[in-house]
């Protein structure tokens, strides 16, 4: 009964309009206790909008409550990481260990789980390509909308939130793959002057946040892909203001 009171409850909080504060407050107060597995199926029972374009969208309004949906988005999106991969049977605390914590277990283990600890790479992707699909074209959609003043807005509150996402500033390495499953999501997108302008905001956001001893192979890739060169040198003498700046942020994280 009381489970189901909850539900009741969650549904009638979802169902509130998107740019009532109290509705992101009351689901940010019962995020742990219901899930965010469960809220994921308690919005699509109502046939609504998926929970993560809401948010973005909202975030992307520029109203007074993007504060507390980018705080509610970046705690659901790491609390769906921490299921989805519980559920999955991966340890994210092991995978977040330093590497002097792996090593002083390595010492009490077995030689058999000491050759494969010695043996992963630590560059190996460890999200689940599930989670990344739950918020990565949201995330870009949002990026490439028309208007300016939007993109910049999501960016700003957006682009961030990826450190909380995967756990903390720590894991940087996991912050590094989403960087490049977004920036890879984006490079799909064409090659219009707004898509040119998102890919080099997610690259320069990535600069600051990991620094060029962090970037995994992965991301690093994903950059050559995405920005040649000659690339970067146009958008360096680019017509929009906008593309010249975030070119050279990016060439000076």
């Amino acid at each position: 009964v009381k489970i189901q009171s909850m539900d009741v409850l969650v549904t009638h909080i979802l169902a509130q309009p998107p740019h009532r504060k109290g509705k992101y407050i009351a689901l940010d107060s019962l995020l742990y206790s219901i899930g965010a597995t469960k809220l994921i199926q308690l919005t699509e029972s109502q046939e609504s909008e998926p929970l993560v374009s809401s948010f973005v969208q909202e975030i992307g309004n520029r109203g007074n409550n993007a504060n507390s949906v980018a705080e509610l988005l970046g705690k659901f999106l790491s609390l769906l990481r921490e299921e989805m991969h519980t559920k999955a049977g991966i340890d994210l605390n092991r995978v977040g260990e330093s590497k002097k914590e792996r090593r002083k277990k390595e010492k009490q283990t077995s030689e058999e789980i000491l050759r494969k600890t010695i043996n992963q790479n630590e560059d190996d992707m460890r999200l689940l390509p599930s989670w990344i699909n739950v918020w990565v074209q949201p995330f870009a959609s949002a990026l490439l909308c028309s208007r300016p003043s939007r993109q910049s807005h999501i960016s700003s509150y957006c682009l961030p939130l990826i450190a909380t996402m995967v756990g903390g500033t720590a894991r940087k390495v996991d912050a590094s793959h989403c960087f490049a499953a977004l920036l890879n999501e984006v490079n799909l997108m064409g090659e219009a002057d707004s898509v040119l302008w998102a890919k080099l905001e997610i690259i320069h956001h990535a600069n600051k946040l990991l620094k060029s001893n962090c970037c995994s192979k992965f991301l690093r890739n994903e950059i050559s892909n995405a920005i040649t060169l000659d690339t970067l040198k146009m958008a360096l003498i680019h017509e929009s203001s906008k593309i010249r700046l975030v070119a050279f942020q990016t060439m000076n994280p």
